[in-house]
């Protein structure tokens, strides 16, 4: 797996090669202090790895990227490199509003610990998207002071089973504990999630609490 760095904050990215250096999976990867330089590395990489999903961008929120995510988004598009970013444990409404709306394929704190990286790697790998248990209370905090949209039940009709998952997210509970509520497996979890971003025309669980809370389909409590 390749690992690209685009880190504002020296600490972080300590830490992180801390965390990379010690994970027994062939590894390897590069810390980056701007978009053009990291653009430019994603391109000549497109024919190196018969595997592009083999391939994460991690990135901060308060990097001076973000004043150029369209340029590192549509590079990671093209060369089907999977995006992740770290949010503060005390975040702006204007600063996670903006990472949300990048549609990344992760979200972690930068509190992370390196089980949690380390479980963000292997789930990107699989080609699934992550989003860090502890951050969910992050968003749920900012959404308290953000209008929201009428209710509007008539668009999207949301059986019992389906209501209950997005609550069960909007509460922060992980996918284990989501399954143990069900009483099924971890995967028919996954798959329910799969048949739900289909029907309501979102791509990730993130998307869909903000959708959920917003529509009046699941509650803050």
């Amino acid at each position: 797996m390749q690992i690209y760095l685009l880190i504002s904050e020296v600490a972080l990215t300590k830490t992180l090669t801390e965390y990379l250096s010690s994970w027994g999976e062939q590894l390897n990867f590069q810390s980056y202090q701007c978009v053009d330089d990291i653009v430019a590395s994603l391109a000549d990489a497109e024919c190196l790895l018969t595997d592009p999903s083999l391939r994460v961008v991690l990135v901060d929120s308060y990097g001076a990227w973000l004043q150029h995510a369209e340029s590192l988004l549509h590079a990671c598009t093209r060369a089907g490199v999977r995006l992740g970013i770290f949010l503060p444990t005390f975040c702006n409404q204007e600063t996670l509003i903006r990472a949300l709306q990048l549609g990344a394929d992760a979200y972690l704190l930068r509190t992370a610990s390196a089980d949690v990286l380390f479980e963000a790697l292997t789930v990107l790998k699989h080609g699934s998207a992550f989003l860090q248990t502890d951050v969910t209370p992050v968003i749920l905090a900012q959404l308290r002071h953000v209008p929201h949209a009428p209710v509007d039940h008539t668009r999207v009709k949301l059986d019992d089973r389906e209501r209950m998952l997005l609550q069960l997210a909007a509460d922060g509970l992980s996918t284990q504990e989501v399954a143990q509520v069900f009483n099924v497996s971890e995967k028919t979890v996954r798959n329910r999630w799969s048949a739900l971003f289909q029907k309501v025309g979102i791509t990730d669980r993130t998307q869909a609490v903000l959708w959920a809370l917003r529509s009046g389909q699941a509650e803050l409590r």
